[in-house]
């Protein structure tokens, strides 16, 4: 929603505020990236994603259900009583076969409708030579024919330059890690990462609106090994380095918004493991502030944690 908003803020020529901190961003709701599939066992989300029923009415009604909700309307039947029947049906039904997607033989007249810009009522997609049309509600947040929309997987909007200098953080065993380094890539260098040709046609963009904004700055953050949403495992010694690079870019930030001068202490490394990896920590910052600050590089950063000797790996490439 961070980036959503940002977007919406750069297109209506809103001032923008002087930088973004996402930490871990779901950004493809379309789960159209390897990392999603992969084993991620440092990761605490499960494989399948979290089984959420936040109501008795949950999940909404499929197009099976609305079939059913049609035809006892069309028999005189009130919608509320329609739909309470439906409800009931849902609720007690115990029939062993699946409900919330059907499997359908492969033939030369049937096609998977991909996901996205998919307009049909049901998602499908071919998996071992037969078409899985998926018709239940995959996530709670947005329908399925809106997963694909600009505004709820912004890795789909035709450009991510223009936006406020980011600050990206990604657990490197999370599942949804390659979809926000994909984010940081996409936004500092938007001509190289277009989406799909389908997808501007779907928007109704073009290929220059690809080319429209100039490249966003962007720290991006790669933490080895660590899961989804880190800091918030504050206890940690890589969630405390974590909220201080995040406390220092938002001082970046501001201070270079306001046009003013930053100073920055350098602490020096004590003996002791902590001392040690926090000074360490500072020196790169403080690299990286030069680097953003000149103009003259493209960061793209991948941050390396080691369990005993703290940071070990920045690369900076030229624009």
């Amino acid at each position: 929603m961070v980036v959503a908003l940002l977007v919406l803020l750069r297109d209506q020529g809103i001032p923008l505020p002087a930088g973004a901190i996402l930490l871990s961003p779901w950004v493809d709701l379309t789960h159209s990236f390897p990392s999603v599939a992969g084993g991620n066992e440092f990761d605490y989300i499960p494989a399948n994603g979290f089984v959420h029923r936040p109501s008795r009415s949950w999940p909404p009604p499929n197009s099976d259900d609305l079939a059913i909700f049609d035809n006892l309307v069309a028999q005189g039947c009130s919608t509320a009583a329609a739909r309470a029947s439906v409800l009931e049906k849902e609720l007690h039904d115990a029939s062993p076969d699946p409900k919330g997607y059907a499997i359908i033989p492969a033939s030369a007249n049937s096609q998977a409708a991909p996901i996205p810009g998919a307009r049909s009522a049901n998602l499908s997609l071919e998996i071992d030579g037969k078409i899985v049309e998926i018709k239940d509600q995959i996530q709670i947040y947005a329908t399925n024919a809106l997963l694909s929309h600009p505004l709820v997987s912004p890795v789909l909007t035709p450009s991510l330059g223009g936006l406020p200098p980011l600050l990206i953080q990604v657990g490197g065993g999370e599942m949804l890690r390659d979809e926000q380094i994909y984010l940081a890539h996409k936004a500092a260098d938007p001509a190289r990462y277009p989406p799909p040709e389908e997808q501007l046609a779907v928007q109704g963009a073009h290929a220059a609106d690809v080319k429209k904004w100039p490249p966003t700055e962007v720290q991006l953050q790669v933490w080895d090994d660590l899961c989804h949403v880190a800091p918030t495992l504050s206890f940690t010694r890589p969630a405390k380095w974590m909220y201080r690079a995040v406390a220092q870019f938002g001082v970046w930030a501001l201070a270079r918004a306001q046009n003013v001068d930053i100073a920055i202490a350098q602490l020096h490394a004590q003996e002791d493991e902590a001392s040690a990896g926090w000074g360490c920590c500072v020196d790169i910052i403080t690299v990286l502030w030069l680097f953003v600050d000149v103009g003259a590089y493209r960061i793209e950063t991948f941050w390396k944690t080691q369990r005993r000797s703290g940071w070990s790996k920045l690369q900076v490439v030229e624009k």
